[in-house]
């Protein structure tokens, strides 16, 4: 399959998505077959997989520049251009994932159990799975 250059919308919003998927997966201690959510992708946009694991990679890299942790497994790859980086910080923060994955911290002052931090933090997940 040639190479194409061009990413549409579609496809980063896609593997956001998908990045995300693999974020809760980890969060949630579940196990995630990455490889085949590459071809679930390939066979949808007609991409090679190994492109959605290299961008799934540079989606690392944006995570870590934001300041999060990024997926076991998906080593953050500098080489995303400067377009493409904006394009997917808007589409990580649309998303939301990245809230998720931080401990929850209460709007009061009064300390939080780790429990209840957990607690709150899980059901942050389900209010966004739920939309």
């Amino acid at each position: 399959m040639a190479a194409r250059e061009h990413w549409s919308n579609e496809e980063l919003k896609a593997s956001v998505d998908a990045y995300a998927e693999m974020h809760f997966a980890e969060v949630e201690g579940r196990r995630v077959n990455k490889a085949q959510m590459y071809r679930d992708l390939e066979a949808r946009f007609g991409r090679a997989n190994k492109a959605f694991e290299r961008r799934m990679q540079n989606i690392s890299y944006v995570v870590m520049t934001l300041g999060g942790q990024w997926v076991k497994g998906l080593k953050p790859l500098s080489n995303v251009g400067a377009n493409t980086e904006a394009v997917l910080r808007d589409l990580i923060a649309q998303n939301g994932f990245m809230e998720l994955g931080k401990p929850f911290e209460p709007d009061s002052t009064e300390p939080i159990s780790v429990e209840e931090s957990e607690k709150k933090a899980l059901q942050l997940l389900r209010e966004w799975r739920a939309k």
